[in-house]
């Protein structure tokens, strides 16, 4: 009983909640997708294998109160999945406190060093970002999202979640 213009109109009005497929415009197209644990990682590495296109993938790791001081649920989650998704994924950047370890899983995973890299600082990272042309994907977990993100909408004007 709902009228087909309503349904159009709130459709076309509708944003992506904060962090949860999130789209900002840097570089071909950015979204960021929040994980959290092995089930949302796992959620975010399969919606990827439906990804038609050549992209970015960027994956940022810390390990404060707010996310959960252990890291080893990274081990849980099914990296081994990201070597199907090439050759679409044309390169990794791993990010935030914990990039070391993540660049360590990502490896053990089956991704050649050459495609994976590091860039701690958030500025450096979203002007690197800026430039690409390919669409791009960010993996944060929880405190990291609220850095980048902070960092993104300066960068493009955006607003901040609760505006």
């Amino acid at each position: 009983g709902i009228r087909t213009d309503n349904v159009i109109r709130a459709l076309g009005e509708f944003h992506c909640g904060f962090g949860r497929m999130e789209q900002f415009d840097i570089g071909g197209g950015t979204r960021l997708m929040l994980v959290k644990n092995p089930a949302g990682c796992n959620q975010v590495l399969e919606f990827l294998q439906g990804v038609t296109e050549e992209y970015i993938l960027v994956i940022c790791l810390n390990d404060r109160g707010a996310d959960g001081t252990d890291v080893s649920w990274i081990w849980d989650a099914d990296f081994e999945r990201l070597p199907e998704l090439l050759p679409n994924l044309q390169h990794i950047i791993v990010s935030g406190d914990r990039a070391a370890d993540m660049h360590v899983r990502i490896k053990y995973a089956g991704i050649d060093e050459s495609m994976i890299s590091e860039e701690r600082n958030y500025e450096t990272l979203v002007s690197k970002l800026s430039k690409s042309k390919l669409p791009v994907f960010i993996m944060p977990t929880y405190t990291a999202l609220l850095d980048l993100r902070t960092v993104i909408v300066r960068h493009t004007g955006g607003s901040e979640f609760w505006e």
